[in-house]
């Protein structure tokens, strides 16, 4: 999982990349179309999935206007549809896959059970805040260009207690944002939570890819933003979750997070015209490197052990200068003596 010093991962090619995005076929004709889709993707979530749906119902402008549906990837612990039954009142509809699909399949379940011109994939712990819909409603209006909308998120925990901010830099001269795919190249600039999408613009551009469990939605903005251009809200209209259950924690534990921000910062970089972003090219690999640091940190704080080494391991990779070298030496030690070898 993560190279030796100096060879880093390849992005896939172009063909082995569309091999792996699924088309999505437009919504049939003749189908009664709501503005929004709200989708919420859910696994072994109940708890965070009852204030979920009721953040959106809050805001609820009817079945005309919102179709809200729940896609369970088969969860294995709580009871996800008696929730939508007690918290939905007959309002949300219930999908199960058949099978489990992982993080990307059910994202792409969701775009494709999608029936509204505008789609929110919601995660089941994340939750919009008073005014998310009226305000993304406003922007669409008022710049009928822009295919995506994104804005700040708010991080909380799982005592929904707030830990930092999220998200792109507000632009101060209008709406939609300058060089989106510049600064997506190497930085995911919106959570899912405060992301909506039209959907015509996905059955463009296709869903999401899956290649990758991380960072799918990090490559599909970087295509949409390729496909027109992104309107950005100018305040926080969302709460995006960090806890220890959710799938990002496990994947910096093993270092699967800076492994697929490697193959899609690359990506993303090699489809940038030429000579285009060339700061970001000269200095993606420090910038990652800074993230790895950080994330060591977080592990660390955790008391991952096995996590802070695979993050300090790929900061030295990235950005092999002494200093990230007695770092990964002091986490190599602190793992051995918290596991030692039997």
């Amino acid at each position: 999982m993560i190279p030796l010093l100096g060879r880093l991962p390849e992005p896939p090619s172009p063909d082995e990349l569309a091999q792996h995005i699924p088309p999505i076929a437009p919504v049939p004709e003749g189908t009664s179309r709501p503005f929004w889709s709200v989708m919420v993707p859910a696994y072994n979530c109940d708890e965070y999935l009852r204030r979920t749906l009721a953040s959106v119902l809050e805001q609820d402008p009817g079945p005309d206007d919102m179709q809200i549906e729940v896609i369970d990837d088969c969860s294995t612990q709580g009871n996800p549809a008696a929730v939508v039954r007690e918290v939905g009142r007959g309002r949300v509809v219930f999908h199960r896959n058949p099978r489990n699909c992982g993080a990307t399949g059910t994202f792409n379940v969701c775009v494709q059970r999608s029936l509204g011109r505008w789609v929110h994939i919601l995660h089941g712990d994340d939750a919009v805040l008073p005014g998310f819909y009226a305000a993304y409603y406003r922007l669409i209006e008022a710049e009928p260009s822009v295919g995506m909308v994104i804005g700040p998120s708010v991080i909380v925990d799982e005592h929904d207690r707030q830990t930092g901010l999220t998200g792109p830099e507000v632009p101060a001269d209008g709406a939609v944002l300058r060089d989106f795919c510049c600064g997506q190249s190497v930085d995911h600039l919106g959570q899912f939570a405060s992301w909506v999408t039209r959907r015509d613009v996905l059955e463009q551009v296709g869903g999401f890819c899956t290649l990758f469990d991380h960072c799918a939605d990090f490559e599909l903005a970087f295509r949409i933003g390729q496909a027109g251009p992104v309107g950005c809200v100018p305040r926080p209209y969302a709460h995006y979750r960090v806890h220890s259950a959710a799938d990002t924690r496990r994947l910096m534990v093993s270092g699967r997070n800076m492994h697929e921000r490697v193959l899609v910062t690359r990506l993303n970089l090699s489809r940038l015209p030429p000579g285009a972003c060339a700061e970001k090219r000269r200095g993606w690999q420090r910038y990652l490197a800074r993230s790895a640091h950080t994330a060591a940190w977080i592990m660390d704080a955790a008391g991952s052990t096995e996590g802070r080494l695979n993050q300090a391991r790929w900061a030295y990779v990235l950005d092999p200068r002494p200093f990230r070298a007695l770092f990964l030496a002091k986490s190599w030690v602190k793992h051995r003596l918290a596991c030692p070898r039997r």
